[in-house]
């Protein structure tokens, strides 16, 4: 999209986004889509990505995206508050 980089969306905070964003390109239309609340670098934990062209590689990293699944998480905080996160991953295939 920018300079070259081509990257897709591999994790989402549930507490910001829902499973809809996982394996989606991140575009101008995936940054649109975001609500205020999130950074459009997912700076703040909300999304992570994988990065399958750039300028730098030899060649393209094919992948196809499969199966989305969620995973909760349950953790005790810095106070000793128990706390649940919930993330939303998405496979990664090689084509």
């Amino acid at each position: 999209w920018a300079a070259g980089f081509a990257t897709v969306v591999v994790s989402v905070n549930s507490q910001y986004l829902d499973a809809s964003f996982c394996g989606r390109v991140l575009d101008q239309a995936f940054v649109a889509d975001l609500p205020p609340n999130v950074d459009p670098c997912g700076e703040n934990g909300e999304f992570h990505t994988f990065v399958y062209q750039a300028p730098y590689f030899k060649a393209p990293i094919n992948v196809q995206t499969g199966e989305t699944v969620s995973k909760k998480y349950i953790y005790k905080t810095a106070t000793g508050e128990e706390s649940t996160s919930t993330y939303y991953f998405v496979d990664l295939c090689l084509v």
